[in-house]
């Protein structure tokens, strides 16, 4: 029964991961990156503040699969920036789902066995940031200097993208609040966001359909009046 909560707790998670990479958030976030001036020292910083915090929500290994490519992306081929960021990615990413009980596999399961409550975790919040600021700190000056050369990378965010990243906010909050007071497991909480998450998904394709449709339509009646007028 622990490992069936476990599987369908972390199938919701990646299913919300999922979910918001195809509407391209996370692509959208890259390119916002890439796009502004930013030098090599304030990349390693942003990208090591954002998996830490991160890292949090989802787990240390997404965390790092999905800032990864954002590394590669903006370090524009600088093999130093690169590997210092990815170390930098790794210490963060472990030391962000250390005060959270998403952050980890292991977090999770002494969660749901009732041995920490959620907001205990929240105790070692100062030592996990400690243990992120240290190594980046002595990693800050073995940083090359200037900036990375700008390039196009334009992705724009998808039609309800930002609503499903409110989704699965408002999924750890029915998690949380349903164990904490209701003293469910917390599973129950999660299958009732990817519930949220399917019937979003069904309203999301019934719209992209009607777009769609509109468009075709709209392009029929331009190749009709061309037709007629010629």
């Amino acid at each position: 029964m622990e490992f069936g909560q476990l599987f369908f707790f972390l199938v919701v998670a990646m299913s919300y991961v999922s979910a918001i990479g195809e509407r391209n958030v996370f692509q959208a976030l890259r390119a916002e990156l890439v796009s502004r001036r930013f030098t090599y020292h304030s990349l390693f910083w942003l990208t090591g503040i954002i998996s830490f915090f991160m890292s949090a929500v989802l787990d240390n290994l997404t965390t790092a699969l999905i800032m990864s490519g954002v590394i590669l992306a903006v370090g524009a081929g600088n093999v130093r920036f690169v590997t210092l960021a990815f170390i930098n990615l790794v210490v963060a990413a472990n030391a962000g789902g250390a005060w959270s009980a998403f952050g980890d596999i292991t977090t999770l399961m002494v969660w749901q066995a009732h041995k920490v409550e959620f907001f205990e975790f929240f105790r070692i919040f100062v030592p996990s940031v400690v243990n992120f600021l240290v190594p980046a700190a002595i990693m800050h000056f073995a940083l090359p200097a200037g900036r990375p050369q700008v390039r196009a990378d334009d992705a724009d965010v998808k039609f309800g993208g930002w609503t499903i990243c409110a989704l699965f906010a408002l999924t750890i909050a029915i998690t949380v609040g349903s164990k904490q007071f209701l003293r469910m497991p917390p599973v129950f909480g999660m299958m009732a966001g990817l519930a949220l998450l399917k019937a979003y998904a069904w309203w999301i394709a019934r719209v992209e359909v009607r777009r769609e449709a509109a468009l075709l339509a709209t392009e029929a009646d331009r190749g009709a009046a061309h037709v007629g007028g010629g």
